[in-house]
């Protein structure tokens, strides 16, 4: 069930729409290089580079209203592969503006340089890695569709690769039919309603490039939504003999 969508259409670019929380390091954009098309006309959000290793957030600023077990998922691309360059997806987030310092959320993104798709978490400012998986083939200038599900203590982060429909399955290779990079049962889950957005960085060293997001979605969910679709399983058991009660005794 959708709870909020954002497409970063409906405002003038560099404003941010209602509702959003963002470091300051956040836009909105028309304008497109590496021969990116949003995925949605004409806006994406963009971040701006920075110097490092620096965690930034764009937080939709009303609680998920499902008890946190939502499906939170977002395009990414970048048009450089250098230092710094992650993007992806927060859920269940402690705070309606997030940040690594002081808040609680779930994560799952591409880091890019590193060629890994990852899933950690923060609980009070104190990052906790889960998992994470080496990309057999990661590229600028290429859409990624990162979705983050969370349901209960399992969390499920897909990747589908836009320019070919292909998913990144659980032993990092691309394959035609839909999979799921990572399933993780957490011990210790944070629980709850929470604030669901976006996560990046985009440093300068080694020559920075340009970081865009399009169509963000966050929806309720109360059965597996993982990149494999769920299968109900029909379970066969013998018939039982039937007695009926009455004169015929």
């Amino acid at each position: 069930m959708p709870i909020a969508t954002q497409n970063w259409d409906g405002v003038t670019p560099p404003a941010i729409p209602a509702g959003w929380n963002v470091d300051s390091n956040y836009t909105t954009t028309s304008t497109f290089t590496g021969g990116i098309v949003p995925t949605s006309s004409p806006n994406a959000l963009k971040l701006t580079a920075t110097s490092g290793a620096v965690d930034r957030y764009a937080t939709y600023g009303t609680l998920d209203g499902n008890a946190g077990n939502v499906v939170v998922g977002a395009y990414v691309s970048v048009t450089n592969i250098a230092t710094h360059e992650v993007a992806g997806v927060t859920a269940r987030g402690s705070a309606p503006t997030l940040n690594s310092s002081s808040t609680s959320q779930y994560r799952g993104f591409i880091d890019f340089q590193a060629g890994e798709a990852v899933l950690d978490k923060y609980v009070g400012g104190s990052q906790a890695p889960l998992a994470n998986v080496t990309i057999s083939s990661v590229t600028a200038t290429t859409w990624y569709e990162v979705t983050l599900t969370c349901l209960g203590s399992v969390l499920t982060l897909a990747v589908q690769r836009q320019s070919d429909g292909d998913w990144l399955n659980s032993s990092g290779t691309w394959v035609p039919s839909a999979a799921s990079a990572i399933t993780y049962t957490d011990a210790s889950p944070i629980t709850g309603a929470g604030y669901s957005g976006i996560y990046g960085q985009q440093g300068t060293t080694g020559g920075g490039g340009n970081w865009y997001s399009d169509d963000w979605s966050l929806s309720a969910t109360s059965a597996p939504q993982v990149g494999v679709p769920y299968q109900f399983r029909v379970i066969s058991r013998p018939l039982l003999p039937i007695h009926v009660s009455g004169a015929y005794d």
